[in-house]
């Protein structure tokens, strides 16, 4: 194995253990974000046909 390729593997195994090490954090939040995503779809998605009609007659 020569010297530069020894350099790549090891800033990638760097690199996938930053990744890996930020996982939890990152997961939970795209967890929390998502849940609240759905709530507000939902919401949303009750008051969009009404909005569009609105807009559609302005």
């Amino acid at each position: 194995m020569s010297r530069k390729a020894h350099r790549l593997t090891g800033a990638y195994a760097k690199g996938r253990n930053d990744v890996i090490g930020g996982v939890p954090s990152g997961l939970s939040q795209w967890s929390q974000s998502a849940r609240r995503r759905s709530m507000y779809s939902r919401a949303y998605n009750s008051t969009t046909t009404s909005n569009l009609q609105e807009m559609s007659r302005v």
